[in-house]
């Protein structure tokens, strides 16, 4: 039984390898008007995380944040030098880690957003 599954394993784990250096992606990140959301193939919605929910959203380098002490839930399809770390108020997985194609300007609009939405909320704090 353990022979006839190493020929397998001997295929599939190259497969696997070139697929993520070719770049297939595994998620896709979607950034909306109130949440950040990975989708698996494109589809289907693993997390959501409303912007309003996350504290900070950093660039960080591989070794920090296997370093950094803490287990982070990893929604990352490819190696990259830089990451995404996005620090949570609660929840499970207080650090979520994604890997977008563009780390720095991917971090950058979700802190945008985040804002944006803050001043939203203070102007109808204000209004009302």
């Amino acid at each position: 039984m353990a022979s006839s599954v190493l020929p397998v394993l001997a295929l599939l784990v190259p497969a696997g390898v070139l697929l993520l250096v070719r770049g297939v992606r595994l998620y896709r990140y979607e950034l909306g008007e109130r949440s950040f959301s990975v989708k698996l193939f494109g589809k289907f919605e693993v997390v959501s995380i409303r912007f309003e929910d996350i504290l900070e959203a950093k660039v960080a380098r591989w070794w920090e944040v296997t370093s950094a002490g803490w287990s982070p839930l990893l929604l990352k399809d490819r190696f990259a030098l830089e990451m995404v770390v996005i620090k949570r108020k609660d929840g499970l997985y207080r650090h979520v880690v994604v890997t977008p194609d563009n780390p720095r300007e991917f971090a950058a609009l979700i802190t945008v957003r985040k804002k944006a939405l803050e001043r939203v909320k203070a102007l109808r704090v204000e209004a009302a």
